[in-house]
């Protein structure tokens, strides 16, 4: 996967959406409330590209056993110490061994190329056990960060591919709106949050590479810039953020 933050930006990153943020929480809410209760048992569960695992820890307590795919091998180090089992390869080339009673993909869709993501849906519902769940956690198009991205790009990977996907092959789904909060006590640390959310999500993985010096500096400089129109009159820094759970239950 190319990643074009350095390792200190993503432990800034991944700090700052711990501690800082109800982004977590709100995966867990949503999972309890909504998928739960409509699971026929609660033996597997499969987290599709669990970077540190933010939620991991808290979902494998659910289950008997918890199954991670991700390709990032310094992630799957930081899982060494856990009972999962672990798939160092990428989802679409991975093998697995059962089909599982939860799958979990969150926030992860947007390092598959658009053109995959078909047959990469197709491979999620295929994984999912009878009276199993699939849960994608996904950026939505609503509210002042979808105007801020249409500024990059105009057409980005959000849920509105993954719902067209769903009613173009009529395939039955719920959709639950989610609203996140982000909070920084320094501007470096918003202008890193911001620029993780563009750059690494919102761009396809070809797409920043080949962009010119002056559009990258174009880019940058966006960047920067909404970065410091997230401070309030409190002097920290917010952001919001809106999401969709989609789910699918699987009869």
């Amino acid at each position: 996967m190319t990643t074009f933050l350095s390792d200190k930006d993503y432990k800034i990153v991944d700090k700052i959406v711990l501690e800082n943020s109800d982004h977590p929480k709100s995966v867990l809410d949503a999972l309890e409330e909504h998928v739960l209760p409509q699971l026929k048992q609660r033996r597997h569960v499969l987290d599709v590209g669990p970077g540190v695992g933010l939620i991991t820890h808290k979902v494998a307590e659910w289950f008997d056993t918890m199954t991670l795919v991700e390709p990032n091998r310094e992630m799957c180090r930081i899982h060494e110490e856990t009972c999962y089992d672990i798939f160092p390869t990428s989802f679409q080339e991975v093998k697995l061994p059962k089909r599982y009673d939860l799958v979990l993909c969150s926030h992860m869709l947007y390092h598959v190329p658009l053109k995959e993501w078909p047959k990469f849906l197709d491979k999620l519902i295929d994984t999912v056990e009878v009276g199993g769940a699939l849960m994608i956690a996904i950026i939505a198009p609503r509210g002042y960060n979808h105007d801020y991205y249409l500024q990059h790009v105009s057409s980005y990977r959000c849920s509105t591919q993954v719902i067209e996907y769903f009613k173009t092959r009529k395939i039955p789904f719920e959709v639950v709106g989610a609203d996140y909060r982000f909070t920084t006590w320094t501007y470096d640390e918003m202008h890193t949050l911001c620029r993780f959310l563009t750059v690494e999500d919102l761009f396809p993985r070809p797409a920043y590479q080949k962009l010119s010096a002056s559009k990258r500096e174009e880019v940058e400089a966006r960047i920067s810039d909404y970065a410091r129109t997230r401070q309030t009159p409190h002097g920290n820094f917010q952001l919001e953020h809106q999401g969709d759970y989609i789910l699918f239950f699987k009869t």
